[in-house]
């Protein structure tokens, strides 16, 4: 007995089913593979069975037809997820360029502060601010002197 692959009709089928060829029904079923085809256009041609007849191709022209809207929705689908990705990373990059803008104006601000400020007067937590603006190093238990020895330093 010649068996075909079929493409399944159900995901818990697997990737393919095994049917016998006289089993075959193109409204029914769809060959998985080339081989499939082959053996299918073999049994016909020896059997007798090579010219299907018009319900038969009316049932593969609306099979067709009905692939084809699924295919059209997939697609349609498809660009509308591509459009909302493009949305996405268009948005992520402005928040990239703001953030980028944001730090750069923060560290001039408190490089303008640390220009203005004699280093002596300022509170602990300006010298670290300071420190931290210029990309220096320092321990969290750091007093005032090793902070302000730290930035004049620097």
């Amino acid at each position: 007995m010649i068996t075909i692959k079929i493409k399944p009709s159900h995901p818990s089928q697997g990737d393919y089913v095994v049917i016998n060829v006289s089993d075959f029904e193109p409204q029914k079923h769809e060959p998985y593979d080339q081989e499939s085809r082959d053996a299918l256009l073999e049994y016909a041609a020896e059997s007798g069975h090579l010219n299907p007849s018009e319900p038969e191709l009316q049932a593969m022209h609306d099979q067709l037809l009905v692939r084809q809207g699924q295919l059209d929705d997939r697609e349609l689908q498809l660009n509308q997820r591509t459009g909302l990705l493009d949305a996405r990373e268009q948005t992520l990059l402005e928040r990239e360029m703001a953030n980028a803008t944001e730090a750069q104006r923060l560290a001039d601000l408190a490089a303008a502060q640390a220009a203005q400020i004699d280093p002596a007067s300022m509170t602990k937590a300006q010298l670290q601010a300071a420190l931290t603006a210029k990309g220096v190093p320092f321990s969290s238990t750091a007093d005032k002197a090793e902070l302000l020895a730290l930035l004049t330093g620097a």
